[in-house]
């Protein structure tokens, strides 16, 4: 084999372990992830509870269980640190959904202390806002989780 040839051959193995590396290498962690909170929602303007939810996040998506139902799918969150160094870890998380089959998106912000949640989800279309929720609840424990899970009430 030529030297050129050679080089050449050398060169692609090593773009092709590099290349191997990076697909094998972990996702960074965003810290929610793998958390689900069950939370009350309240529709603005209204005393009554408007519905109960599930928000989960994995693998940097969040979800919504029960606007799942409205044809909202996963969407991908940004997540803030507050304050991580005190035992309430505090963190801020919003997202965008893509729009559904209605042309709606849904805009959901909140705040993350210790177990708690609480924040705003709005349902737009064109830019303009139809309904403006609030919720409110907590981290749902793991079964056999000696904590018990309350959720506020309004």
């Amino acid at each position: 084999m030529n030297t050129n040839l050679k080089k050449i051959s050398l060169a692609a193995t090593l773009a092709l372990i590099v290349f191997g590396f990076t697909l094998i290498q972990p996702k960074p962690k965003v810290p929610l992830d793998g958390r689900t909170y069950i939370v009350e929602l309240y529709q603005d303007g209204k005393e009554k509870k408007y519905e109960d939810d599930d928000l989960k996040f994995t693998n940097g998506k969040f979800k919504s269980v029960l606007f799942m139902d409205w044809g909202f799918a996963n969407a991908v969150y940004n997540c803030t640190a507050i304050d991580t160094t005190s035992a309430n870890k505090i963190y801020t998380f919003d997202c965008e959904t893509k729009p559904n089959d209605k042309n709606q998106i849904m805009i959901w912000s909140g705040t993350i202390n210790g177990d708690d949640i609480e924040g705003t989800a709005e349902l737009q279309k064109n830019g303009k806002t139809s309904k403006s929720f609030t919720f409110e609840g907590a981290l749902k424990q793991k079964p056999g989780s000696q904590k018990k899970t309350t959720t506020p009430t309004k």
